[in-house]
């Protein structure tokens, strides 16, 4: 049903005349309808909300059904590396215990007990080690415990064997140890495991992380728990907090931007419902890295006609954006409409515009080349015609981040003029391609895990609104104008950054509309189709590992859809 009328609403869109399909677009009534016609069919926008009865009108959790699915998966992958042990690996154990709980620490240490023959010895970090030896006394556990006072301000580890912390209270896996034991021999970094929440004991709310994601980790303490350390590593923890794992992560990284983690894809830790708190909290990481200097940046806008949005653009960007250096470079893409020749006339006489003359056959890739061989900043900005400014530190943000040496592309949050997300970062694989994650969520919605709210590392981000250093632009030869002229020419570029070291990055602190695509038109011609299908065969057999697994994305979400839901048959 969804899928026809899927079809039925895009050839409607086709045959109306465009003032009346932009107005039916941006009805928030008739999109209400939609997207609850949506979810009734299981393709539902799914934000996993931390608190259940705080379930928003645009999402909710995903169906028990979907994840006892899910988790039959990933129990087979469990079992099948467990039958396969090469070493029974003794781990340490280090439970941290902030609040002193006798039923908590039970239950962690229960789930201990049933393998506690690959558990070398527990380390429990308390406060209260007279009252928790005293507990402990009477229990036999299978295993050496031994207790740390943490009325220290630092806390310093370092085994011979791989360590595993977690928080008093959480349950691990039954066959958690057992799986990792497969893998310890080749254990050399830092890695985490998903989670998911215990509520009445029943697993629920899987929390399915990207791989590491230095940046996600700054803005929204996404590891908090569930961490192996390799053997010979040293664990140094602030203060016992509920933010231990995640403030050493943070300080560590901080540290040493270049630690290496890895992650694995299975929910080996189930956390009760008292110890989340929500990830959306405080979702800002401009604040962390003020820029020491403001450079000029070169905003290249190529254009054909479209005199309405265009003026809008550039409007915008001239009356809104509180950064000052800046040069606009509009590319003028052999126009023909009188008034906006004459715009163009008129407003390249404005001291920060250029205007280019580009007479030659619309290529998105080779007209921003030909405009950058102009720029004269320190930074390239690629932005659409199309575009309009609505957070006037939109720029600050971006290039507080551009600066940073390790990051390559920063992409900005776009929003359809209907105040829906068009744009929160590339996934790589959605349809076989790439896609917009989080699209037609509602501006304010976190998404899931706050990931359409927070500044993260993404692999690729939209060319609609992107900054780049130009020195990265110029590295990679800039965009490919042979075999992407028009489509994922965006997506190629941030790849390529990638290759040169850099991490690419959606702020979502700034925010643009974007009113897609509306001067190029759609892909309504035979030709326009076939150019289409070769450009996305160019992306599946140029990026194929990327479209398989992107380490921005998690293996047990859907790619069928853009709203982070679980995969089931795909």
């Amino acid at each position: 049903m969804v899928r026809v009328l899927a079809v039925f609403a895009h050839k409607l869109n086709r045959i109306l005349p465009r003032f009346v399909s932009k107005r039916l677009r941006n009805s928030k009534r008739l999109f209400s309808w939609y997207a609850a016609l949506i979810q009734k069919n299981r393709h539902f926008i799914d934000p996993n909300y931390v608190v259940p009865f705080e379930i928003p009108k645009w999402g909710y959790f995903p169906s028990s059904e979907d994840y006892n699915k899910n988790i039959v998966k990933q129990n087979q992958i469990i079992r099948l590396a467990s039958e396969y042990i090469a070493i029974k690996q003794g781990f340490v154990v280090v439970i941290l215990m902030p609040t002193f709980d006798f039923v908590s620490l039970q239950k962690t240490l229960s789930s201990l007990k049933l393998q506690a023959h690959f558990i070398d010895r527990l380390l429990v970090v308390t406060e209260e080690i007279e009252l928790c030896k005293t507990w402990l006394a009477k229990d036999s556990c299978g295993f050496a415990i031994e207790l740390v006072g943490a009325k220290s301000n630092r806390l310093t580890f370092k085994f011979d064997f791989p360590s595993f912390v977690c928080f008093s209270g959480e349950v691990l896996h039954e066959k958690a140890f057992s799986y990792l034991s497969h893998f310890s021999p080749t254990l050399k970094n830092l890695t985490y495991c998903d989670t998911d929440v215990l509520l009445q004991d029943i697993r629920q709310l899987p929390h399915f992380y990207p791989d590491w994601n230095p940046d996600y980790q700054l803005s929204a303490n996404y590891i908090r728990t569930g961490v192996i350390v390799p053997q010979g590593v040293t664990i140094m923890l602030e203060e016992l907090s509920k933010d231990t794992v995640s403030t050493w992560l943070k300080n560590l990284y901080l540290s040493d931007s270049e630690i290496k983690v890895d992650h694995i894809p299975l929910v080996l830790i189930h956390r009760p419902i008292s110890l989340l708190r929500t990830l959306n909290e405080g979702c800002n990481t401009a604040t962390l890295f003020n820029p020491s200097r403001y450079p000029r940046v070169s905003l290249i806008v190529p254009t054909y006609n479209g005199l309405q949005v265009l003026k809008t653009c550039i409007e915008s960007i001239l009356e809104k954006t509180t950064y000052q250096k800046y040069e606009i470079i509009i590319v003028n893409n052999n126009s023909d409409d009188e008034a906006t020749l004459s715009y163009l006339e008129t407003i390249k006489q404005h001291e920060n515009i250029d205007v280019l003359e580009y007479p030659k056959p619309f290529n998105y890739s080779a007209i921003n080349n030909f405009a950058v061989r102009h720029a004269k900043g320190e930074i390239i900005g690629l932005v659409n015609n199309d575009i309009e400014v609505i957070t006037p530190e939109w720029l600050e943000y971006m290039v507080t981040h551009v600066q940073r040496p390790d990051i390559g592309c920063v992409g900005a949050k776009l929003l359809y003029p209907n105040d829906l997300v068009q744009h929160a970062g590339v996934v790589m694989g959605y349809g076989g391609g790439a896609g917009h994650a989080h699209k037609f969520f509602p501006r304010e919605h976190p998404g899931y895990l706050a990931r359409a709210v927070c500044t993260q590392n993404f692999s690729a981000v939209t060319a609609a609104c992107l900054l780049v250093k130009k020195s990265d632009y110029e590295a990679v030869n800039g965009l490919n104008e042979v075999d992407l002229t028009v489509a994922f020419n965006d997506v190629d570029f941030c790849l390529r950054v990638l290759e040169l070291g850099r991490r690419n990055l959606l702020c979502a602190e700034a925010e643009l509309y974007h009113h897609e695509s509306i001067t190029r038109g759609h892909e309504d011609t035979p030709e326009k189709a076939e150019r289409f299908t070769n450009e996305v065969n160019y992306l599946k057999t140029k990026w194929s590992d990327f479209i398989s697994h992107d380490p921005a994305y998690n293996p047990n979400l859907t790619l069928r859809y853009e709203n982070f839901s679980i995969k089931l048959d795909e």
